[in-house]
């Protein structure tokens, strides 16, 4: 109890002895006097309570203001440990920023030097890569060297080349090589005395200086079975390539048109014209050049071609530069213009024509390796391999060989050199052997790139040759082209989809001719529409060809006055052909091609003109009049006529691309 209280009770305690004495007084005698005295005591306790509660009330007042005091002084305290604490945190987050800093920049010099170090080692590396190619270069220079030099001295030792004697010619039609002929490369001098020792005897000599070989062709003594006289040849130290004197032939098969071009069904005016019977082929593979005699796409690149003789005064040749060179022997009956005037139209036609080509600015070196026998026109090894040799010397970039035979171990080791030491691309046929056929060759060859043929609706030719050789399909079933004389006409056969990927394969040489051969296959492969199976298959390869993107070309007009890029078309147009406008990545959509098919596999009977037809456009039927292809089969010729509705519209020259809706 505090020391007021105290005072207070004292003070109260004496009031009451003081009022009940009072009180007492007043019972005892004078009660006036006693009531006075009372009332001044009353007034006196209540002036003492006045007071006491001002005690008190100053006593509370000072305890709480030394609470207050106390709490402040407490607060006070309290924020200047906050303070210390706050400049503590502040000291610390300061002291890891500088230590994040000084790790950060210790991070940006390791990673400023570890790219120094990559820049130093890539830099090494491609000087190594440099010096190893310089290096490889010397070799194959010296390689060659070296077999030029022996090839000299062969030729002293024997007293000269011996002259051809003709052999090939002397084989009946069909054969599949030359009867009694051995073909070696490169035999040795001591190699080749030793075989005329044993009653050999050398019927013919090549020295082919551009691929630094010898061929000889050797008669082997009389009795000796040609499959013993190979081996006996192939046993020798330098003779491990030897082989037969095989035969190799154009794959074809023809489909003629006879009367007058049919006149294309009316159809809605296509995205970016194309005027002719080839634009259903271009469209397909979204070739995405306009036809023009002026360079495009980058650097030039010569094409290299060995096939039947061709018209080179054909007005589709006009302006084109084209060189033909004759190597087969001019003793034997020279081959028809038919078949190399076909396939060089689909690589160089003239634009204006009515068969333009895939890259007419290019420049066409052609040999013709080809005789012929009766019917039968063919090229034997040794003519091929003297033909190859002669398109490494003219410096063509891509080689089209619309050709096919047996596996031959002499033509395994010119393609091979070819490919590895010139670095050429090399295009041949599949075959059109039938899908049950052994592999055809050079197509089945490593490092070439193997074409089979498709018509308008991705199935595949049904004489097509199938097998895991392979590489890609293309156009091949009744694509429009140019005749032997003058005019067009509609050809089939692998041989004529190998034209297509050639002329692919430029597109990429020309962006990038330091592309090595197997890049240009890969380069083709990775812009393939999937057929067939998913991924890649025997029937297809990597799937049908497509050329969108393998050329950068200008905006190309449209009808109207607008433009449209290459590469694009309009959204529910009435689809593209030349420039390559494919609506979606490289697949070809109904909207783009149309869903129109052929029931012979061939175009569709709408638009035999392009392969393509409107759905509500009645359609083109075909005739029945018949020819006989160099196969034998019998097919009938697809003289059109229009359908009850539909009027003709220009003739062919001046004809639009039917195209899907």
């Amino acid at each position: 109890m505090g020391q007021a209280s105290v005072v207070r009770v004292v003070l109260l305690s004496a009031v009451m002895v003081l009022s009940w004495g009072g009180l007492l007084r007043q019972a005892g005698g004078d009660w006036p006097a006693g009531a006075a005295l009372a009332g001044d005591d009353d007034r006196d306790d209540d002036r003492d309570d006045r007071d006491d509660d001002r005690d008190d009330d100053r006593d509370d007042d000072r305890d709480d203001d030394r609470d207050d005091d106390r709490e402040d002084r407490e607060d006070r305290g309290d924020d200047r440990r906050d303070d210390a604490e706050d400049r503590e945190d502040d000291r610390r987050d300061a002291e890891e920023d500088r230590r994040d800093e000084a790790e950060d920049a210790a991070e940006e010099r390791e990673e400023a030097a570890e790219e120094r170090r990559e820049e130093a080692e890539e830099a090494a590396e491609d000087r190594r890569d440099e010096a190893a190619d310089a290096a490889e270069d010397r070799r194959r220079e010296e390689r060659r060297r070296e077999r030029r030099e022996r090839a000299r001295d062969d030729d002293a030792a024997g007293g000269g080349a011996v002259p051809d004697r003709p052999g090939p010619g002397g084989a009946p039609e069909g054969s599949r090589e030359v009867v009694g002929e051995i073909v070696a490369l490169d035999l040795a001098a001591s190699d080749l005395a030793a075989l005329v020792a044993q009653g050999w005897e050398v019927i013919g000599e090549r020295t082919i200086p551009e691929l630094g070989t010898q061929t000889r062709r050797l008669k082997p003594p009389a009795g000796v079975a040609e499959e013993a006289a190979r081996a006996a040849v192939r046993a020798l130290p330098s003779g491990g390539d030897a082989d037969f004197n095989h035969f190799y032939r154009a794959e074809e098969d023809v489909v003629a048109v006879t009367g007058p071009v049919p006149a294309p069904v009316p159809v809605p005016v296509p995205v970016l014209p194309c005027e002719g019977l080839h634009c259903a082929a271009f469209a397909q593979i979204g070739w995405p050049v306009a036809p023009q005699r002026a360079q495009a796409c980058g650097s030039p690149i010569a094409i290299g071609m060995i096939d039947t003789g061709l018209n080179a005064e054909h007005a589709t040749f006009a302006g084109a530069r084209i060189e033909v060179t004759r190597l087969s022997d001019a003793t034997l009956d020279a081959s028809r213009a038919v078949h190399g005037t076909a396939t060089a139209a689909i690589l160089v036609g003239d634009p204006a024509s009515r068969s333009p080509g895939l890259v007419p600015w290019a420049r066409l070196v052609a040999v013709d390796a080809f005789h012929r026998v009766g019917q039968d026109e063919r090229a034997d090894v040794v003519a091929l391999i003297e033909g190859l040799g002669f398109l490494a010397g003219q410096g063509v970039g891509v080689i089209n060989l619309s050709l096919a035979g047996p596996p031959n171990t002499v033509l395994e080791e010119a393609i091979a050199r070819l490919v590895t030491e010139e670095r050429i691309v090399i295009v041949a046929a599949a075959g059109n052997g039938g899908p049950r056929a052994e592999p055809a060759y050079p197509a089945a060859y490593d490092g070439v790139i193997a074409v089979t043929a498709i018509d308008g609706g991705d199935v595949v030719y049904r004489r097509a040759q199938q097998g895991d050789y392979v590489d890609l399909a293309a156009p091949g079933v009744e694509v429009w082209t140019a005749a032997s004389v003058s005019g067009a006409r509609l050809k089939t056969g692998t041989s004529f989809a190998v034209p297509y990927v050639t002329a692919a394969a430029v597109l990429v040489r020309q962006g990038d001719p330091r592309l090595s051969p197997a890049g240009v296959e890969a380069r083709l492969a990775s812009l393939a529409r999937d057929l067939g199976d998913p991924g890649r298959d025997p029937v297809f390869g990597a799937g049908g060809l497509m050329a969108v993107g393998l050329c950068a070309t200008e905006a190309l007009p449209a009808p109207g006055g607008a433009t449209v890029a290459a590469g694009t078309a309009e959204p529910g147009g009435a689809g593209v052909a030349v420039a390559g406008a494919v609506p979606t990545g490289s697949a070809l959509s109904e909207t783009a091609m149309g869903p129109a098919r052929s029931e012979r596999g061939g175009p569709a009977e709408a638009a035999i003109a392009a392969g393509r037809a409107d759905p509500g456009v009645a359609p083109v039927t075909k005739g029945d009049e018949s020819v006989v292809p160099a196969g034998g089969e019998t097919v009938g010729a697809p003289r059109a006529t229009v359908a009850p509705g539909a009027e003709p519209v220009a003739p062919a020259e001046t004809a639009i691309v039917p195209a899907g809706d």
